[in-house]
């Protein structure tokens, strides 16, 4: 999507980067650059999200079948994840960061989980302290009480004594994402 086109330009060794505004349109685009490549395709691998979540829109493929009706469309998402899963020493050393970033930032959370304390004051702290440590994009949801709700954005809703809070962190830094999730209790458990 084109506001992330500056981020996908700075983090892939792609060049040929393109960004539409909508599924429908992006989908309109490839089959138009493939017609502009003057190349005869006879296989499309499409790659989108991973081996835990498809998310690549039914509207997208449809369109790509009916304008290249002679492509057969392949998932290619296993070449992708096979290749992803081999880390250089430097990669996993950026993922550690960021899960220490991510750790750290629930830890500084926890000293706010305290009866009558705001959801978002809980998270808002996590959230504070990734951004003084050089965490970039991140995502921190909470679930309380976690033993009755999934988990979700913050709320103005107060923390009650004995209820269980489950926190989550997810964080990127230098490209790299970690995701943290913990349990924990507020005040006296019951």
């Amino acid at each position: 999507f084109p506001f992330d086109l500056e981020r996908a330009h700075s983090m892939s060794w792609i060049k040929d980067i393109h960004a539409s505004g909508t599924n429908e349109g992006m989908a309109r685009d490839l089959c138009e650059e493939i017609r502009k490549s003057g190349q005869t395709v006879k296989k499309a691998g499409i790659i989108g999200g991973d081996r835990a979540m498809d998310e690549i829109p039914y509207s997208f493929v449809q369109i790509i079948k009916e304008d290249l009706k002679d492509v057969e469309i392949i998932d290619s998402c296993d070449i992708v994840e096979d290749i992803r899963m081999v880390k250089s020493r430097d990669e996993a050393g950026l993922i550690a960061n960021s899960a220490k970033i991510a750790d750290a930032a629930i830890l500084e959370a926890r000293r706010k989980i305290i009866p009558g304390t705001a959801e978002m004051e809980i998270v808002a702290e996590a959230e504070s302290y990734i951004r003084r440590n050089n965490g970039g994009q991140h995502l921190v949801v909470i679930a309380a009480p976690g033993n009755q709700n999934l988990i979700r954005p913050a709320t103005l809703r107060k923390i009650e004594n004995g209820e269980d809070i489950i926190l989550e962190a997810a964080v990127e830094a230098n490209g790299y994402w970690s995701q943290i999730a913990a349990t924990f209790t507020c005040g006296n458990q019951t």
